[in-house]
């Protein structure tokens, strides 16, 4: 396995997307130190016991260390007012912000405004009609895809979507 850009992974959000995200982080690289911020301390003890995380706690931390990625992984009002907060911490630093939301515009032309050279818009097509940590899973982050062999274009495989919906 090839060494990450980065040292420590910081998940702000661990809903189904965010849980999903750190899971198959932790399932792709043992090592890798996985922090949590999460305002339910039910999800937080959980992601703890699980082994999921090595720290989660309530609010955004204060700092944060050079070669980090965070993942800002929470509905768009609370995400952009995260960006804005964590903005001020990481501006110049060693440290890559992306969001997870599907709501890129507002995202996106804030990042570049407040962290140019360090935020990087993303939108896992992974959601599911349910929502929160307990339906989390990281096998939803790897669709099994269709190449076509003629243009070379790439489809999500629905019959094997359909056959595991977890």
């Amino acid at each position: 396995m090839s060494a990450l850009p980065f040292q420590r992974l910081t998940v702000i959000g661990l809903g189904l997307i965010g849980g999903s995200l750190a899971m198959a982080a932790r399932e792709t690289y043992p090592a890798l130190w996985i922090q949590a911020v999460d305002p339910d301390e039910a999800t937080r003890q959980r992601a703890l016991a699980d082994g999921l995380v090595n720290e989660a706690v309530a609010t955004l931390p204060q700092t944060f260390d050079e070669q980090q990625l965070v993942v800002i992984a929470c509905h768009l009002p609370e995400a952009a007012a995260v960006l804005e907060a964590l903005a001020l911490q990481v501006q110049g630093r060693e440290i890559l912000v992306t969001d997870v939301g599907s709501c890129k515009r507002a995202m996106c032309a804030l990042g570049e405004k407040l962290l140019p050279a360090q935020f990087i818009g993303g939108h896992l097509l992974a959601g599911k009609e349910v929502f929160g940590f307990s339906h989390a899973s990281p096998h939803r982050l790897y669709l099994p895809l269709i190449t076509d062999p003629g243009y070379h274009y790439e489809y999500v495989n629905v019959e094997a979507q359909n056959a595991d919906p977890s």
